[in-house]
């Protein structure tokens, strides 16, 4: 059998799932009352990403579902989702889904979307 689902790591993913990827940072850690290097430890084996890593899949996942909602153009992601600038959403972006914006929305383009939410 499996072992339960770690309290503390459950926690930790809720807090980038509910920031739409916002950063979470060292705060992160104590608020689930880890030092930061328990968390990356225990975050890693369970998730298989790192907390920033997964925090940066949220936000490239909820920025596709603003544009897939047609909430925000591209244009306005950059500053809605919380990077620093338009250039670290692109590289983001194309590290997470392989594609840039620009491919990514003519790939979307090509799929319908029914019940999509980020």
């Amino acid at each position: 059998a499996a072992p339960p689902p770690d309290p503390a790591v459950r926690a930790a993913v809720r807090a980038p799932v509910a920031a739409r990827g916002a950063r979470v940072g060292e705060r992160l850690a104590a608020d689930v009352g880890l030092s930061t290097r328990q968390l990356q430890r225990r975050f890693g084996r369970a998730v298989g990403l790192t907390p920033k890593e997964f925090a940066r899949v949220r936000r490239v996942r909820s920025a596709i579902g603003a544009v897939l909602a047609r909430e925000v153009a591209w244009s306005q992601l950059a500053a809605e989702y919380g990077w620093a600038d338009q250039a670290h959403m692109v590289r983001d972006m194309a590290a997470v889904t392989g594609l840039t914006p620009a491919q990514l929305e003519a790939r979307l383009a090509q799929i319908a979307h029914g019940a999509v939410t980020p």
